[in-house]
């Protein structure tokens, strides 16, 4: 590879629903095995004839590995990137919704070359991750039913404006006015792959004939400056609303708040207040 083709900082471009993404990380990938049926015979192991014990022939050579099978074919892997203006709502949507999607990736080594396609994608995990003075970071894990050599993205020249802490309001009613210096959210949708018989032919048959969402489970943690927040759960702890907007983007997260921990070390008391989401924690 040219020196004059490598991109500080991003090892390629992927394209979401029409959305271009610079990443960090990419690692979309397919998955298969190669899978044996393993007899009792060790290598220098004698076969009787009869129903005695077998013995050992140092030296003398069995079969071994004789009978296999190709595994079921999984595709995925993650995707990493610093939020901008343009591309934070996309990934959020989908993993919110349990939606499919598409993915092209290109990777930096020249225009048409190294690229592939995902179809009928489906987030199983996303992060937003941010604390006061960075950027956003946004990672998510995919399951994909199929993947072509082939395809590729526009080369995107453009600027993009980062988002940073300044342009990210965090509120909670459960925290009255305690400065927030960072929050974390997760969502994990629990995805597994369904496989069918005589569906298909070839390494068709081999690829998943759907992508089943489980439970939704949402979880984060908010660090804030101070000490607030109660040390324990009890029958009377209701939930609490936390709201996060960022360029354009907006959303409410109806969450328990967990004990909290609090640090024992020098320096300024930034304390981490775990939550669970409750509920349609994003709403309808």
């Amino acid at each position: 590879m040219a020196i004059s083709s490598l991109c500080p900082g991003y090892i390629g471009q992927a394209e979401v629903d029409g959305v271009s993404i610079r990443c960090s990380d990419f690692s979309l990938n397919p998955s298969q095995d190669f899978t044996f049926y393993d007899h009792t015979i060790g290598l220098n192991d004698t076969v009787p004839s009869n129903n005695s014990s077998k013995g050992e022939s140092v030296g003398d050579i069995q079969t071994q590995k004789r009978i296999g099978r190709p595994s079921p074919i999984s595709i995925g892997g993650g995707i990493s990137f610093p939020a901008t203006q343009g591309n934070l709502g996309v990934l959020f949507d989908n993993a919110k919704y349990g939606t499919y999607f598409d993915v092209d990736f290109q990777y930096h080594r020249g225009v048409g070359q190294d690229s592939r396609s995902f179809s009928d994608c489906r987030v199983n995990q996303y992060t937003f991750s941010i604390t006061a003075g960075d950027i956003l970071n946004i990672s998510a894990d995919f399951l994909a039913k199929d993947m072509s050599e082939s395809g590729g993205v526009g080369n995107n020249i453009f600027a993009e404006k980062l988002i940073t802490w300044d342009q990210v309001l965090v509120s909670s009613s459960g925290l009255g006015s305690y400065g927030i210096q960072g929050i974390e959210f997760s969502v994990n949708n629990n995805l597994k792959n369904i496989y069918t018989v005589g569906s298909s032919t070839g390494e068709d048959a081999f690829k998943p004939s759907d992508i089943r969402v489980g439970m939704q489970e949402v979880t984060g943690s908010i660090s804030v400056y101070n000490i607030p927040g109660k040390s324990f759960i009890t029958d009377s702890t209701s939930s609490s609303t936390i709201s996060i907007s960022a360029a354009g983007f907006n959303t409410d997260i109806e969450v328990v708040f967990k004990p909290q921990d609090i640090p024992g070390t020098l320096g300024p008391v930034i304390t981490s207040i775990p939550f669970v989401g409750v509920d349609k924690a994003f709403g309808s």
